[in-house]
């Protein structure tokens, strides 16, 4: 019996190098190949069977090369007989269902079309424009999906509600997978040499909400350091902002780092201030290695940090993130049993469990 073929496509390289190549790689039964924007010289490209650029980018100025992008993709599925076309992030989703709209053409072509949502663009808390334009471009889309993804709770609660495909479509996998084994031999190195620090891993962007974190320290006592680990286009604002707020001998940028499972283990927390989550990385990560979180109050954070798994904050609330922030600093025992929690709720997010998930779902698909 001959290897399904399976399709990811994603945006950009960084995604499928974050969220996706450990599942892909760990099934064997199917060959794996991958399309980006910028795939054939990342990282990830020596991990799949084949890889090739579409002419995509992040915004729907993407539109603009529409047939060329729909040319290549066709053309990379028949020549590499692709049975799956499994797409990720908002824009390499849309374009990609855009392409294959016609029932005719995926029966012509024998395909499957998978969405994995890493966090439906309308949301609980988002403004009504943006939740009618994206949910409308998801409805669309959804009749051209065959099986969507989704990685919580709110999500697959919204899917349902406003129908963006038939019921039996939905499919719920709690995450991305994390790679247990990769965070159970990370030592806590944590020693009188340095300042005690919290950790945050977010790209500087708006919707991470540095700007909370950083006015929070200010109000803060003294005795500890923020960690910021991360790039993007906010960088020197946030820089800017440490200065206004005469605490930039408290924070830390470290720019982007490979390191970032030791830089959680030794820190007293790791906070996520974030508007917007689908499940998130960092979370996932100190919950493996048994350190801290502080997250805001929003989808994704909740289904991981509820029942006492971690530290929830109102979005915003800096008097609130203040308070957390104090008390962690001066009774770190006192959390220990929330730490405790997080590694015991981590086991229902592992690579191997979530490795299952897409094996049965692909396996059924191509037996169809």
């Amino acid at each position: 019996m001959k290897k399904g073929n399976i399709l990811t496509v994603t945006t950009i390289s960084r995604t499928n190098e974050a969220f996706l190549v450990d599942v892909n790689h760990s099934l064997k039964d199917f060959n794996h190949f991958a399309a980006a924007s910028d795939i054939v010289n990342s990282k990830v490209s020596t991990k799949y069977k084949k890889v090739f650029d579409l002419p995509i980018q992040r915004g729907f100025k993407s539109l603009l090369y529409y047939r060329k992008f729909q040319n290549i993709l066709l053309s990379k599925i028949v020549d590499y007989d692709i049975d799956i076309v499994h797409v990720h992030t908002p824009v390499a989703a849309f374009m990609v269902r855009f392409a294959l709209r016609k029932k005719r053409i995926r029966q012509r072509l024998k395909i499957k079309l998978v969405y994995t949502a890493h966090g439906l663009h309308f949301f609980p808390g988002n403004s009504l424009v943006k939740n009618l334009i994206y949910g409308i471009a998801e409805y669309i889309a959804g009749r051209w999906t065959d099986k969507l993804i989704v990685i919580n709770r709110t999500d697959e609660e919204s899917a349902r509600k406003y129908k963006i495909v038939e019921p039996n479509k939905i499919i719920f996998m709690p995450g991305i997978g994390v790679d247990l084994k990769k965070y159970s031999d990370v030592e806590n190195k944590v020693a009188i040499t340095y300042t005690p620090y919290f950790l945050m891993v977010a790209e500087f962007i708006p919707r991470k909400r540095h700007r909370d974190v950083l006015n929070a320290l200010a109000k803060c006592q003294t005795g500890f350091n923020l960690y910021l680990a991360g790039d993007g286009i906010l960088e020197n604002e946030i820089k800017q902002l440490s200065i206004d707020l005469n605490i930039q001998g408290r924070v830390i940028f470290l720019g982007h780092r490979s390191d970032i499972p030791d830089l959680m283990k030794n820190s007293l927390a790791v906070i996520l201030a974030s508007s917007q989550e689908g499940l998130p990385r960092s979370i996932l990560e100190a919950m493996a290695l048994g350190t801290l979180s502080i997250a805001s109050r929003i989808r994704g954070n909740v289904d991981l940090l509820k029942d006492q798994n971690g530290i929830l904050f109102d979005v915003g609330n800096i008097e609130q993130l203040t308070e957390i922030m104090n008390h962690v600093f001066s009774q770190p025992d006192s959390y220990t049993m929330i730490k405790e929690n997080a590694k015991s709720k981590i086991k229902e997010y592992s690579l191997e469990r979530i490795s299952e998930l897409h094996n049965d779902l692909y396996t059924s698909l191509i037996n169809k």
